[in-house]
């Protein structure tokens, strides 16, 4: 389901693998045009490796040439039954289900509905509160203010009820410019994870560290294994955090970050590579998280390891992380629904940002300020 290059030596691809298209530090200097890219596969072959800067292609059952096989020996061999594995279940956004129902008064209900969900919240509470329970509940046998309640309360249902309306008519709007909007979170990240079957497959995202022969691989119930050539410890990673893990990017020049992007932020694991413990702890992780930034979908180092990038389809500003300090700067743009594919140019002078629309642009001033800023 993926290709990624093993440092320093040939890219090793198997089966089918979706990406952006390299146009940083492309290998053909002076592309500007999708069409000068090497033609797919033949029908029936897959991309087996890339060789001097070159794609081959072949059956899957093709032996690869000796120089080739001869880099991969030394490297181990992965068996992860899918019968072993479990996906979680869906997230549930709130505790109601487990709890008795109590109606509660109007004015509390509000407080609630506006500290769990907002404005939205607060609207739907409205539009559907019960007058004559409200008056009972609320004021009792006041008769003599009986009418100015009920009044309020009609007023405040009409009202709500034609702000909710309202919204919900620009949510359907903006909905049929970018469909991928109105879909559940597990299904969007489905839709744009660089895994071909993300919700079926048993390996969800895999990472080469850029400098050693090591590489991390998420699997279908969200753990992340780290396996490394020199050595038989095995570490897997758990994190209450750690749901429907779409990426995974090693941090250049330094042996022990891996970033992951999850559900609801990003995680980035410090590992001590002397380390025999094969669980490592949740302390080690360090969480990164934005409101509206979910769910994340692809992550970029820049090449010197100072910065990271996250992106979201469902946010339309690409996020800016200092690691060192925790502090991010939005880079908003406009137009193409959200961020789907980051990527760096080698000097790190420009980024790559591919959208759910046919729009992909390239980034460079906003980079440099923020770098300066940072």
């Amino acid at each position: 389901c993926f290709g990624t290059r093993c440092p320093g030596k040939a890219k090793v691809v198997s089966g089918e693998f979706r990406s952006a298209p390299r146009l940083l530090g492309s290998s053909w200097p002076g592309m500007c045009s999708l069409a000068l890219f090497p033609p797919p596969p033949p029908p029936g072959d897959i991309t087996l490796y890339e060789y001097n800067n070159a794609l081959v292609s072949g059956h899957s059952n093709e032996k690869l040439p000796h120089p080739i096989q001869a880099q991969v020996e030394d490297l181990p061999t992965l068996t992860i039954p899918k019968e072993t594995l479990k996906a979680h279940s869906r997230l549930e956004h709130n505790t109601k289900p487990a709890f008795i129902h109590h109606r509660e008064m109007l004015w509390k209900r509000c407080i609630n509905a506006w500290r769990d969900v907002g404005v939205a919240g607060v609207l739907e509470e409205l539009a559907n509160a019960e007058e004559e329970e409200e008056l009972n509940q609320g004021l009792g046998e006041l008769s003599w203010v009986d009418s100015a309640k009920q009044l309020a309360v009609r007023w405040l249902k009409a009202g709500s009820h034609c702000t909710l309306a309202l919204c919900r008519w620009v949510s359907s709007l903006h909905g049929s410019f970018f469909p991928h909007l109105s879909l559940p979170s597990e299904d969007m990240i489905a839709e744009f994870s660089q895994a071909v079957d993300w919700a079926g497959c048993s390996i969800r995202a895999f990472a080469w560290h850029p400098h050693t022969s090591k590489f991390a691989v998420a699997l279908l119930d969200d753990s992340i294994r780290v396996y490394n050539a020199k050595s038989a410890t095995v570490p897997i990673l758990k994190h209450r955090l750690q749901r429907n893990v779409a990426s995974l990017m090693w941090k250049p020049l330094c042996a022990s970050i891996l970033a992951v992007a999850c559900h609801t932020c990003v995680l980035l694991w410090h590992l001590d590579p002397t380390s025999l413990s094969t669980r490592p702890s949740s302390g080690c992780a360090q969480v990164l998280s934005h409101p509206g930034h979910c769910p994340v979908t692809s992550l970029a180092w820049a090449p010197s390891g100072g910065l990271l990038l996250s992106a979201s389809p469902a946010d339309t500003a690409m996020l800016v992380w200092d690691v060192s300090t925790e502090n991010c700067v939005q880079l908003q743009w406009f137009g193409g629904g959200g961020v789907t594919y980051l990527a760096w140019s080698p000097d790190g002078s420009k980024v790559l940002a591919a959208t759910p629309s046919a729009v992909f642009r390239f980034v460079e001033k906003k980079v440099r300020s923020l770098i300066d800023l940072l």
